[in-house]
């Protein structure tokens, strides 16, 4: 795993081609950025990304990673995690925080697992059901009050991309016992198990079962 500041990220994608990462916005503030690149420069030098006013070898493995990356035709994004999905079992990806941004290449199936491993719903076994779950149509208004009820304690919000045309968009809100799922494009609610979430999950990462 790689770990970058913003600003070292920023600073080594320009020296690569400026282009494109898509999901990840850069600040284009202007306030002391001579000083930022400066910093971000003597970090670069000090994780081992520059030598000597060089590129090292360690530069290239990230340049290549961002570069497969933004070769991508389709995208996941999951809350702050951007993933550049391949075929194969694994993935480029992005996680975002505030102080830092991660890049790895990792299994597909990690992803789900960072997930299922937090939570004590995803976790559970899901009971035989004989009728699927009803499904409602809602209003954004009615979704908006539903997440303000104070009953969930978390919220997995979706993005699916191709040709960066976003495809689909799902929130999943739920706490140790109960979830649900909507559906921004079709405005549906449905309550899931916790054994259809983790295969809504694997087919959204393009996981091979």
């Amino acid at each position: 795993m790689i770990s970058l500041t913003h600003d070292e990220l920023q600073a080594m994608n320009g020296v690569i081609d400026n282009k494109l990462l898509f999901g990840v916005t850069f600040t284009n503030s202007n306030e002391n950025s001579e000083e930022r690149v400066e910093i971000a420069q003597k970090g670069l030098a000090e994780k081992g990304y520059i030598l000597d006013g060089k590129l090292t070898d360690k530069f290239l493995i990230v340049a290549r990673l961002l570069d497969e990356y933004k070769k991508s035709e389709r995208y996941l994004f999951i809350n702050n995690l951007r993933i550049s999905l391949e075929k194969g079992p694994y993935a480029k990806v992005i996680e975002l925080t505030d102080k830092e941004i991660t890049i790895s290449r990792v299994p597909k199936i990690t992803v789900v697992k960072k997930y299922v491993e937090v939570s004590e719903f995803l976790k559970k076994e899901q009971k035989a059901q004989f009728f699927p779950f009803e499904e409602q149509t809602i209003t954004m208004e009615a979704y908006e009050e539903d997440l303000d009820s104070g009953e969930w304690d978390n919220l997995m919000v979706i993005q699916k991309y191709e040709k960066e045309q976003l495809q689909d968009m799902r929130t999943y809100y739920f706490n140790d016992v109960q979830a649900y799922c909507y559906n921004f494009i079709t405005n549906k609610k449905q309550e899931r198990g916790a054994k259809d979430f983790r295969n809504e999950l694997l087919l959204l990462l393009e996981v091979e079962v």
